[in-house]
C-alpha cells in the first residue's frame, strides 16, 4: 500500500514549469486546402473532442456562398464538408462557436445577415436573421448554451446591438435584444463578444467624427444591465477592439491600430480588467493587415480551456502567449505557398498535443484559396521529467468553468487488474481511483470531471495522481491544480 508523505504542488511550481519549458511545435498537425477557387478561410473553432469546425466563403451566387467543414487531427481528415447558398443570404462568415457537437456561424453582407446552426452531421438545421444592420460575431455560453450575437445598426447614430438566443433544437428563441451607445450622440459599433460565467463582454469602437477608438462593455447575462462601458483614447488615429476571448476568470482581446497612414494595420493583445474595461497590452503581435471594412478584419484570438495559453493570428503570423502577454513561440509565415497569407481565425484544442488550427487565405483576384493548417505541441509543459508513465493534461481544473476536466494519459505498460490511477489530496487522502484497462499498444486516455465515485465534487487545491500496481514505478505521478468554486 502506498502511503503519501509529502506532495509539493503549488501554482508557482506550475508557473516555473511554464517558464522553463516554453512551447515549441513538435510538427505539423496536418494541412488542408479548399479544392475550388475562389475561397476564403474566415473562422475556426474547436469541438470538445479535439476536432475543429471551419467556416469560410466560396465563389458563387453572385459573389460568395458559405462553406462549413469539420476536421479531425491531422487536419487532412475532413469528417464532412457542405456549401450553403440558398437565397444568397449565407455569405461572409464573421464569427463561429461550438457547443458540444453543434456549431454556430454568423455573418452576412449587404444582402442579408444571418445566424446558422450546423448539426453534428454538417447539416444546416436552422438559419435566422438577427435584427441588426451588420452581424459581426457570435459566442456561446459554456454552461447553458445560450447564444450571443453582436453587431450594430447603421443609425444615425449607430448603435451596438446584442441579441441573446436559446437553441430549441429545430429552431431558436430570442431571449433578448439590447442596443447600446457609449453616449447618446456617439456612433457605437460592436465587433466582438465573449461570454464568461456571469457577464457578456462586448468589444468594438466608439466613433467621433468618423474616427474609431477602442471600446469595451460588460453586461449582465440576465437582463443586459451594463456593468461598465469603457472608451480608451489611443495614441494612433484609428483603433478598435476586433476580437475577444474569455475563460479562467480572464478576458483578452485583439486591439487593431492604424498609425494614420491608412492600411495596413497592426494588432496587439489586450488584457482587459473585468471590473472596469481598462486594459494593459502587449507590443505589436502582427503588422501589415489590410481590410475593406472594420467588421471584416481577418485576425483571431483563442484561449486554451484550462491552461494559461493564448493564441493570436493576423496577416501571416501566429503567436503563443501566456497570460502575462509574454510571447512564447511564433511562426512568421503560415503559408505553404501562394500569395499572402491572410489569417482569418485561430483555435486550440483541449487535447494533450495542444493542436493549434489556423484558417487563412492565399492568393488574389479570383485565385484565392482557403487553408486550414495545424501545429502540434506534444510536450507536456508541466512535467519536470519525461519518464513518467502517467501524464495529466490539462493539469488545471477550474470549477467555475462548466466542462472543465483533467485528462489522464497512461503510456503503454504491462498492466494488471491491480494497476490503478489514484488521486490524492495534499494530506494524502484518496479521493478517486480508476482501474487501468489498456487499449492496444498506444496511449490510453481517461477524462475525469472531478467527481468521486460517491459523486462528491473535488475542491480547490493541489492534488497528485499516482499510477500504482504492477507495471508502474515510483516516478509515475502527475500533479495538478484545482481552482475556482463550483456553481
Amino acid at each position: 500500500m502506498y502511503r503519501m508523505r509529502t506532495i509539493v504542488l503549488l501554482c508557482s511550481l506550475i508557473a516555473a514549469s511554464w517558464a522553463a519549458a516554453m512551447p515549441q511545435p513538435s510538427g505539423s498537425a496536418g494541412a488542408y486546402a479548399y479544392p475550388t477557387p475562389p475561397s476564403f478561410g474566415k473562422c475556426v473553432a474547436s469541438y470538445t473532442d479535439g476536432s475543429f469546425f471551419v467556416a469560410g466563403s466560396v465563389g458563387g451566387c453572385g459573389g460568395s456562398d458559405f462553406f462549413v467543414q469539420r476536421h479531425d487531427v491531422p487536419l487532412t481528415q475532413t469528417r464532412w464538408s457542405n456549401v450553403y447558398d440558398a437565397t444568397c443570404m449565407d455569405n461572409v462568415p464573421r464569427g463561429a462557436a461550438t457547443f458540444g457537437d453543434i456549431a454556430y456561424v454568423a455573418g452576412g453582407v449587404t444582402g442579408g445577415q444571418y445566424l446558422a446552426r450546423i448539426g453534428a452531421d454538417g447539416s444546416r438545421v436552422w438559419t435566422v436573421v438577427p435584427n441588426m444592420t451588420y452581424v459581426c460575431d457570435v459566442a456561446v455560453a459554456s454552461d447553458d448554451g445560450s447564444i450571443w450575437v453582436v453587431g450594430y445598426d447603421s443609425g444615425p447614430p449607430m448603435s451596438a446591438v446584442v441579441i441573446q438566443y436559446r437553441d430549441n433544437g429545430s429552431g431558436v428563441t430570442q431571449l433578448g435584444r439590447n442596443a447600446y451607445r457609449f453616449q447618446d450622440s456617439y456612433d457605437t459599433q460592436a465587433f466582438a463578444v465573449a461570454v464568461a460565467a456571469d457577464a457578456a463582454y462586448i468589444g468594438g469602437a466608439v466613433l467621433a467624427a468618423s474616427i474609431p477608438s477602442p471600446w469595451v462593455m460588460a453586461v449582465n447575462r440576465t437582463g443586459g444591465v451594463v456593468r461598465f462601458s469603457q472608451r480608451t483614447t489611443d495614441t494612433v488615429s484609428r483603433s478598435w477592439i476586433a476580437r475577444l476571448v474569455a475563460g479562467q476568470g480572464r478576458v483578452f482581446g485583439l486591439h487593431l491600430r492604424d498609425n494614420g497612414s491608412g492600411l495596413p494595420l497592426s494588432g496587439r493583445v489586450a488584457a482587459i480588467d473585468t471590473s472596469n474595461g481598462t486594459y494593459s497590452e502587449s507590443a505589436d503581435v502582427f503588422n501589415g493587415m489590410g481590410m475593406t471594412t472594420f467588421s471584416d478584419f481577418p485576425c483571431g484570438i483563442a484561449m486554451h480551456p484550462t491552461l494559461p495559453i493564448l493564441i493570436t493570428g493576423g496577416v501571416g503570423t501566429i503567436r503563443v502567449h501566456n497570460f502575462g502577454l509574454e510571447g512564447l513561440w511564433s511562426v512568421g509565415d503560415v503559408s505553404a505557398g501562394g500569395t499572402g497569407p491572410v489569417v482569418g481565425g485561430v483555435a486550440i484544442s483541449n487535447r494533450l498535443d495542444y493542436t493549434v488550427a489556423v484558417a487563412y487565405t492565399t492568393g488574389f483576384a479570383a485565385t484565392e484559396i482557403a487553408h486550414l493548417d495545424g501545429y502540434a505541441f506534444t510536450q507536456d509543459l508541466t512535467q519536470v521529467a519525461g519518464t513518467s508513465n502517467l501524464v495529466a493534461a490539462p493539469n488545471l481544473m477550474d470549477l467555475a468553468e462548466a466542462g472543465s476536466f483533467i485528462r489522464f494519459i497512461v503510456k503503454p505498460l504491462k498492466a494488471t487488474k491491480e494497476t490503478k490511477i489514484e488521486v490524492f489530496d495534499r494530506a494524502g487522502n484518496l479521493f478517486w481511483s480508476k482501474v487501468v484497462a489498456l487499449e492496444g499498444a498506444g496511449n490510453t486516455e481517461y477524462v475525469w470531471d472531478g467527481f468521486s465515485v460517491a459523486k462528491r465534487r473535488i475542491g480547490p487545491g493541489g492534488y497528485v495522481a499516482i499510477l500504482t500496481g504492477s507495471g508502474s514505478n515510483s516516478s509515475d505521478r502527475a500533479p495538478f491544480v484545482v481552482t475556482g468554486k463550483s456553481k
